[in-house]
């Protein structure tokens, strides 16, 4: 169960082969005043009293007092057990204290032979034992086989690929999947691909093909994750002893198992997308068509674009943590950037990382490399301190995403922090202390791989008129203002007021006045001037000649308030500080001063 939640939360390289459109559909019911959300549904197929993790499906339901659900890709001639699962203690298993919705008939635990309609799952509760509760499933209804492979024949409907899978020596062929399908954005095209079990004596065909090219591997999940990975076993077919793709129609094709690797995995993958652009470092990944980079040296590989790096005890909050990193293939630029990266963030995390009824800001930023880049965030997780005993119970999630835009592209890269459970302090996360500078490291090392004309964020026209800023933290999830006035002390009250008027031809007014209360008594200081003001790229720069002073204010999005006027985002930077950095957050508004 574990793994089917992580495949849902992390919504990044989940590969399944889709073969049909049988389905089970209903609704689902929450408990008595509850909600529906970070529910799970899931047709779980049984195999040995536990759910299958390659060949069980899910769908994420999130929010409401009822829902319907319909779980498409099942197996016909199979029978699943539905379940909705919602996990209130964040283990990331099913245990006491979750709730759970179960179909049954007769008071017991049922199997559902798709298709069918009408199967509600009511949440309650749970008090029992899953294994327990999958057993009595099990043992109450007769599961039919999976039928064998059928022959191979000229099928009616399209071209088929047909043949034969072999195990390596000493291996197995139990769970072999023989998968045919073209790769897009560096990923199978799940939605598309065709797939066949492999029978006893290591037969396939896959049907309803056309004439391209294709690639064609058989896969065994070893290590039981439901994703392609290095632990897995693949057997990826060859011509002329290299890895080729293949275009039907084929028969008497023979996909040989290799020792666990992504070698021949990676090389057919590669073979649909453009080539690499040349590096100057080992350690420079070329996974990105788009942009080049360098991976930090603790930086591991889990597979094609993903890393983890994990951080251990080293700070005060003697806890662990981790970085997933996922570097996505380049795709065609869509409009907006700001809801591109909306798009994009909701398209892979499946709304499983937002913060709770809410959705988290875009902001609009500029690289170190001079390129444009949508950002936004979430988190799941949640503190239980309930104990009273200054410990954080639960694990603490931060993740962020940079869209990356090139021309015509953009490139999604994925930053997921994980700080595991801490027995000092219920501060956020020391993954985040240690993994973020490596991190922002990794993001001002990105370049474009080709010469590109990068479009102005803001043009003058935007800021002519008069604004004033509202001073006080900015909250990612609602654009507000403050009113500016905050207590420093018991004794002592300030009040800070901004009003910048942006005339044509870069020039304007500048007044700013601070009033100080001590105990009774009032100081006012008061700067009002010309200005000149210049945009550079996520920046506006404040320049007053009569003071000598320069201010540069930097920008995060435009926005609405709750009037429908127009704000803008921003914080002031100080000293020798020339940029925020790239996960930054807003601290003050600029909203029109009337």
């Amino acid at each position: 169960m574990a793994v089917l939640l992580a495949m849902l939360t992390l919504g990044l390289l989940v590969t399944r082969a889709q073969t049909g459109a049988v389905m089970v559909s209903g609704n689902v019911f929450a408990v008595a005043g509850g909600n529906l959300q970070s529910v799970t549904v899931i047709a779980c197929l049984l195999e040995n009293d536990t759910c299958s993790d390659s060949r069980s499906v899910v769908q994420a339901i999130n929010g409401g007092s009822s829902a319907k659900y319909q779980l498409a890709d099942l197996e016909a001639g199979e029978s699943y057990l539905m379940l909705a699962w919602k996990d209130v203690n964040a283990s990331g298993e099913v245990d006491e204290g979750d709730e759970l919705g179960v179909h049954t008939q007769g008071g017991k635990p049922a199997l559902v032979a798709p298709p069918a309609t009408g199967i509600d799952l009511r949440m309650a509760k749970f008090n029992g034992d899953l294994d327990a509760l999958l057993a009595q499933a099990e043992d109450n209804t007769a599961v039919t086989p999976p039928p064998a492979a059928p022959a191979p024949a000229p099928s009616s409907s399209g071209l088929t690929i047909s043949g034969r899978v072999q195990a390596r020596a000493g291996g197995s062929l139990q769970g072999a999947l023989v998968i045919v399908g073209v790769f897009v954005d560096d990923k199978l095209d799940l939605k598309n691909a065709k797939g066949s079990r492999v029978d006893a004596n290591g037969a396939f065909s896959v049907t309803s093909l056309e004439k391209k090219r294709y690639g064609l591997f058989a896969w065994r999940d070893l290590d039981g994750d439901n994703a392609i990975s290095a632990k897995d076993e693949f057997g990826v077919y060859s011509s002329s002893g290299r890895v080729a793709l293949a275009t039907p129609p084929l028969s008497g094709v023979t996909l040989q198992f290799k020792a666990a690797g992504l070698k021949d995995y990676d090389a057919m993958r590669d073979l649909f997308l453009p080539a690499p652009a040349p590096t100057t470092s080992s350690n420079t990944a070329p996974s990105s068509s788009a942009l080049t980079y360098t991976i930090p040296k603790n930086w591991q590989s889990t597979g094609v674009g993903d890393y983890v790096a994990e951080f251990g005890e080293e700070s005060s909050l003697k806890a662990k943590g981790r970085l997933d990193v996922a570097i996505m293939a380049p795709r065609a630029k869509a409009g907006n950037l700001a809801t591109q990266t909306r798009a994009i963030w909701q398209a892979e995390t499946k709304g499983m990382l937002d913060f709770e009824n809410r959705k988290g800001a875009v902001f609009l930023r500029r690289t170190a490399s001079g390129l444009n880049v949508g950002v936004t965030f979430g988190t799941i997780g949640s503190f239980d301190n309930s104990a009273n005993d200054d410990r954080l119970r639960t694990l603490a999630y931060y993740s962020l995403l940079f869209v990356v835009e090139t021309g015509t592209q953009v490139t999604p890269i994925f930053f997921k922090f994980t700080r595991a459970e801490s027995s000092l302090g219920f501060q956020f996360s020391n993954a985040i202390r240690e993994g973020r500078p490596q991190m922002l490291d990794f993001m001002r090392g990105v370049k474009s791989v080709k010469p590109v004309t990068v479009p102005p964020l803001y043009v003058e026209k935007d800021f002519i008129g008069k604004w004033k800023e509202t001073s006080g933290t900015y909250s990612a999830t609602n654009w507000y203002t403050q009113s500016g006035f905050y207590a420093t002390s018991t004794y002592v009250q300030t009040a800070f007021t901004l009003k910048l008027n942006f005339q044509s031809g870069g020039v304007g007014d500048y007044f700013a006045q601070l009033t100080t209360v001590n105990t009774g008594a009032f100081n006012t200081q008061t700067n009002d001037e010309r200005m000149k003001w210049r945009i550079n790229g996520d920046q506006i720069i404040v320049e007053r000649p009569k003071s000598g002073q320069k201010t540069i204010y930097q920008l995060f999005n435009r926005g609405k308030d709750a009037a429908g006027n127009t704000i803008f985002l921003t914080d002031s930077l100080y000293g020798n500080q020339t940029t925020a950095d790239l996960d930054a957050s807003p601290q003050d508004t600029w909203a029109v001063d009337k």
